[in-house]
């Protein structure tokens, strides 16, 4: 590989010198107690070209190596059929409790690459639901699957300790015009507590298949328990509306329909 050396003169005291380019060191690492400081004297600006390269790239196979001295690691393995690595793809982590979500993405500023197929392979056994598809991935926790990603289509997934079984909404049969409904909505896992959910109500009037506007919006449920207000109009015409609670991370979704009426709804026997 052929390296820019920044300084030729640069000579270590403490620290030691793991690779050199001739007599210059390119690569020290000093301790300094429970941590390390690493030095790198050569310029990474051919890095990014490498990227987009689909042969091996010892800079990249450098820098993967600093960061698993420090045990910094990726929170999943990507691969390529035949196990290449990716070409320009991004894998970002999110964790809120006992819940995490993995988002992959290729870089929107590479243009001209094809879309990739790859193996990911998550270090433990996870619940693993594919956000953007609305479904689960597998059957029971899963360690590893197949996915495809392309450029402005990224993978979305959620990494959750339960199964999601049910969604459940609270809403009334019937109400009056104008009434403000309150619906608590909850999230039934198998065997754990929930986690920070989001359930997605959308609202449509009879008839329609798209979600009204105003009315449809996204639920915070703190430990999987949230609450929609649905202002209804005066003038909403009586008809009966469909809700539609989808639980965002699982996909997982439930229906209810209330009947909007000019005069006190009479109570029916269920």
């Amino acid at each position: 590989i052929t390296l820019t050396v920044l300084e030729p003169t640069l000579q270590p005291t403490t620290a030691k010198a793991r690779s050199t380019a001739g007599d210059a060191p390119i690569l020290l690492v000093n301790t300094l107690g429970k941590g390390r400081a690493v030095t790198t004297n050569f310029a990474w600006g051919t890095l990014d070209a490498a990227r987009t390269k689909d042969e091996p790239n010892p800079l990249l196979e450098a820098l993967s190596g600093i960061l698993r001295d420090a045990d910094v690691q990726p929170a999943c393995a990507l691969t390529r059929p035949g196990g290449s690595r990716p070409l320009c793809l991004q894998q970002v982590q999110f964790t809120d409790g006992n819940a995490r979500y993995l988002g992959l993405q290729q870089d929107l500023l590479v243009r001209g690459l094809p879309e990739q197929k790859l193996h990911v392979k998550l270090p433990q056994p996870s619940l693993v639901y594919d956000i953007r598809a609305g479904r689960q991935v597998g059957t029971g926790p899963v360690t590893e699957w197949d996915a495809t990603v392309s450029r402005g289509r990224p993978l979305l997934y959620a990494l959750l300790p339960y199964q999601v079984s049910a969604v459940t909404a609270d809403a009334p049969d019937a109400a009056m015009v104008g009434t403000t409904l309150r619906i608590p909505v909850s999230i039934s896992p198998d065997g754990a507590k929930p986690a920070f959910h989001v359930v997605r109500m959308d609202a449509y009037a009879l008839g329609s298949d798209t979600p009204h506007r105003q009315y449809s919006q996204n639920l915070a449920c703190p430990d999987g328990k949230g609450k929609a207000v649905i202002p209804f109009a005066l003038n909403d015409q009586p008809s009966e509306w469909r809700l539609v609670f989808r639980d965002v991370a699982s996909g997982v979704e439930t229906t209810r329909t209330v009947r909007m009426t000019f005069g006190r709804p009479k109570r029916r026997d269920r």
